[in-house]
Order: structure tokens, then C-alpha cells, then sequence
């Protein structure tokens, strides 16, 4: 049992290996084939979540499991190893450096003979291996390409709609034209295919270079040869975790192709009209509730101007009176249609309709 789990990490970082090395070989052979429409492309980018999500808890686990060994070994140390400015800045400004010192301080910790503590200044001397360098390189990429996740956010959202009233990709889009993002997304749609590959290799390079060095940081306590029951242990735990890669890659992408192939797939909203779907009276409603109203027909972009002329944001819609609306109650509408003009609730004329009678 303690073999197993001193090998647990080590071993689930094979799994997440496997499964990222399956799933870019999948994306690419489906160049030229899924990324003809943004449905598609936004199922490649989602076909992405279930590596992505394993990967970033090893990650973490990676990184307290590197917190206890270097708290184990800290004893080799006549002093306490302390904090010093320059990791304390870098650990804030870029708190993925954080893991690289304390795997450093390992490093350092395990040249020490714990017979023979050295002193904290003599420790700092020691140098510390490349290897540390590259598992930091290719965790800082991960963590850059977040971004690509809130790729898959937008295409949801022109997809399949906000997930909820409080969707923060829906305020965001208050402020740009609907119409470019459209534009953007179509343009780009056929690239996605090949950043989710790119994803795919970032994402593998992390499994590798992490499993590489957490079994590396370990070596120095193992003995020198390994016994052959170790080896044939190590042997069968690595065809357990390579098969657990390539059965939740398999699951993943039967997922995808599931989507895909769903004639009943949500098109993107591109087009003019969207059937059966009538506007409604949101006269002298405020803004959040008239948007919401309109999203319960199934229409999920709809905009607001300033009907004082001063061209002002809508930043809380809340605090804003629908006082027109440009197509009238019952008539078909369509994404990106309907444009409701708004004052502020303490603007209202006395002799406007809506003058006491808000809600």
C-alpha cells in the first residue's frame, strides 16, 4: 500500500499523458472536416475540458505533494530556509513560481547528508537542475493558454446561449457590436481545429515534463538499482495508467462526435430570424428584466441605446426604464434584432407612459 501510494501522482500524470496524446491525434485528423462551422468547431474546443480539467487538479496535487516533501526535508538545514523578497514578489506577481522554488529548495535539500546539515547560506549556494527550468516553462504556458478556455465561452455563448441571467460573458458583450463578433468567430472558426491541437501539445508537455520531474525530485531516496519486482510492479502500473489514458479519451471523444453528429444541434445564430419566436411588450420594464423576458422567448442577443441621445452605457441594468422598443409586440424577431431605448429611472418625463409606473 505505501508503494502505491508514493506512485499514485507519478502514475495518474501517464493517465493525463495518454489521454492528451489521443486527443490531439483525434483533432488532427479531423482537419479539414470539423472545422467547417462554428457548431463544430465549438465541439473540438469542449472536447478539450476533460484533459484540461485533469491535468490542472495534477497540477495541483503536483504542487502540495512538492509543499510536504520539501517540509520533510528542510531538517538538512542548520537554519530555517526563511523567505526571500525576490520570491515573495515573483510568487505574487506570477504565483505559478511559487512550486518552482519550493522544487528547488528539495533539489538543494536532497545534495545535504542529513548526518551533516549545512547552513542556510551554504544550501542557496548548491545549484539546482534544468529540469526544474523546464517544468516551469511549460506550467507558465499553461496557464497563458487559459485564455483558450474562454474561447470555448464565447462560442457557447452565439451557440447555445448564456448559461444563466448572471452569465458575465453576456455584460461583456454589451460593449462590442454583436455583428463583428459574428464576423470574427466565422473568420477564425476554421483556425480553432488547429489551436485546440496546439492546446493539446501544451497540455502533454505539462503531463510529461511533471511526471519527468516529480520522479525525478524522488530518485535521489531511492536506491541505486531497483529491485525486479519494483520494476515489474512499475511495469504494470504504467500499462494500467496508458490503458486509463486511452479509455477516457475514448469516452471524451465519443461525447464529441455524439454532438456532431446531432441533427438537433443548435445552429449558430447567424442568421436573420429565428422562428416562432414573437417580441414582447417590455415597455416601462427595467432593462434586466426586459432582456431577461426576451431571452425566456429564446432570443439571447438583444441591445439597448440611450434614448437621451448621450450615447451612455448601460453598466447596471437595473437602474435603466425601457421607454421604446424598436419592433413592436408579436412581431417575429431575430438575435441582434431588437433595440430597446432606455433612460435612466430618475429621468422619466411626467408625461411619458412610464412616468409611476415602472417595474
Amino acid at each position: 500500500m505505501p508503494q502505491i501510494r508514493k506512485n499514485l501522482v507519478l502514475s495518474l500524470w501517464i493517465v493525463a499523458l495518454t489521454q492528451c496524446v489521443a486527443t490531439f491525434l483525434f483533432i488532427i485528423s479531423r482537419n479539414g472536416i470539423s472545422h467547417t462551422s462554428l457548431t463544430e468547431s465549438r465541439a473540438i474546443v469542449r472536447l478539450l475540458d476533460q484533459p484540461d480539467g485533469f491535468v490542472s487538479l495534477l497540477y495541483f496535487v503536483s504542487v502540495i505533494w512538492i509543499i510536504l516533501q520539501r517540509r520533510k526535508l528542510r531538517n538538512r538545514s542548520t537554519e530555517s530556509l526563511g523567505y526571500r523578497w525576490h520570491r515573495i514578489v515573483l510568487g505574487v506577481l506570477y504565483p505559478t513560481t511559487i512550486p518552482l522554488f519550493f522544487a528547488f529548495d528539495i533539489e538543494r535539500l536532497k545534495q545535504v547528508s542529513q548526518e551533516n546539515p549545512i547552513s542556510r547560506q551554504q544550501l542557496r549556494s548548491l545549484k539546482t537542475s534544468w529540469i526544474g527550468y523546464s517544468w516551469f516553462a511549460t506550467s507558465a504556458i499553461f496557464f497563458e493558454f487559459g485564455f483558450f478556455d474562454e474561447v470555448g465561452n464565447v462560442i457557447d455563448y452565439f451557440t447555445i446561449g448564456p448559461s444563466n441571467m448572471t452569465d458575465p460573458t453576456r455584460y461583456a458583450l454589451k460593449f462590442i457590436d454583436p455583428n463583428q463578433v459574428f464576423s470574427k468567430l466565422d473568420q477564425y472558426s476554421m483556425h480553432l481545429w488547429a489551436a485546440s491541437a496546439a492546446y493539446c501539445v501544451v497540455l502533454a508537455l505539462l503531463a510529461f515534463s511533471s511526471w519527468f520531474y516529480l520522479r525525478y525530485l524522488r530518485k535521489a531516496n531511492t536506491v541505486a538499482v531497483a529491485p525486479l519486482s519494483d520494476k515489474k510492479n512499475a511495469r504494470y502500473r504504467t500499462i494500467i495508467a496508458i490503458s486509463l489514458g486511452i479509455l477516457f479519451s475514448y469516452s471524451s471523444i465519443s461525447a464529441y462526435q455524439t454532438e456532431t453528429s446531432d441533427t438537433r444541434a443548435i445552429n449558430t445564430p447567424t442568421s436573420t430570424n429565428i422562428p416562432n419566436v414573437a417580441m414582447v411588450d417590455v415597455l416601462c420594464m427595467n432593462l434586466q428584466d426586459a432582456q431577461n423576458l426576451i431571452q425566456d422567448q429564446g432570443v439571447f442577443l438583444s441591445r439597448s441605446k440611450d434614448a437621451s441621445g448621450q450615447d451612455r452605457n448601460q453598466i447596471y441594468d437595473r437602474n435603466w426604464i425601457v421607454v421604446g422598443q424598436n419592433i413592436p409586440a408579436g412581431d417575429a424577431i431575430g438575435e441582434n434584432e431588437v433595440v430597446l431605448s432606455v433612460l435612466r429611472e430618475d429621468e422619466i418625463d411626467e408625461k411619458s407612459e412610464c412616468f409611476g409606473k415602472t417595474n
